[in-house]
């Protein structure tokens, strides 16, 4: 029928939309690299921000300077019922999350970038959700761009709760009250 054909149109369309972008949600495709990045207002001072990260943000600090925190983070696990997505069709999401981390400081924000997003199991670097492992090829990059774009997949397997997850993992907040 005539309904279903421009449904389908509509459908084919929006996919097509969608497998086309090169940012969704706070991730971003920089240089053939899946980035997620946000800028993050404060009441905090640059060093309470500092501080919340040396104690809470589970990082490896690599370097530091007054305006920069640059360093890694292993060992997360993304909590699909707290932050409300979906894993269909892609078990990677179960497995222990690692990425490097900058954060860049100024008087009342700081901008998050998370780059080289890769997932972990019994210490292998995952490639797909079959256990095959491999090195470079974990990191999601290789999974989830053609042509400098997003494939459609990214947008169905786990990045909304991915994304929820570092806005929470990196927002400060107050440390202890003062006594």
């Amino acid at each position: 029928t005539v309904m279903k054909k421009l449904l389908l149109l509509l459908l084919v369309s929006l996919s097509a939309s969608v497998y086309s972008q090169d940012t969704f949600l706070n991730f971003k495709i920089f240089n053939d690299r899946i980035i997620w990045q946000k800028v993050y207002e404060t009441s905090f001072s640059t060093q309470e921000v500092i501080d919340y990260f040396k104690i809470f943000g589970n990082i490896s600090i690599a370097e530091q300077t007054e305006s920069r925190i640059i360093g890694s983070s292993s060992g997360n696990k993304i909590d699909f019922n707290k932050y409300k997505g979906s894993k269909i069709g892609n078990t990677i999401f179960d497995d222990d999350l690692a990425y490097k981390v900058i954060i860049d400081l100024k008087d009342k924000k700081y901008r998050v970038t998370i780059l080289d997003i890769q997932f972990t199991k019994g210490g292998g670097i995952m490639i797909d959700g079959w256990g095959n492992t491999g090195n470079r090829s974990s990191i999601i990059d290789n999974k989830y761009i053609k042509d400098n774009k997003f494939k459609n997949s990214f947008s169905r397997e786990g990045s909304e709760s991915l994304d929820k997850f570092f806005i929470d993992k990196f927002s400060v907040k107050k440390l202890l009250d003062i006594f």
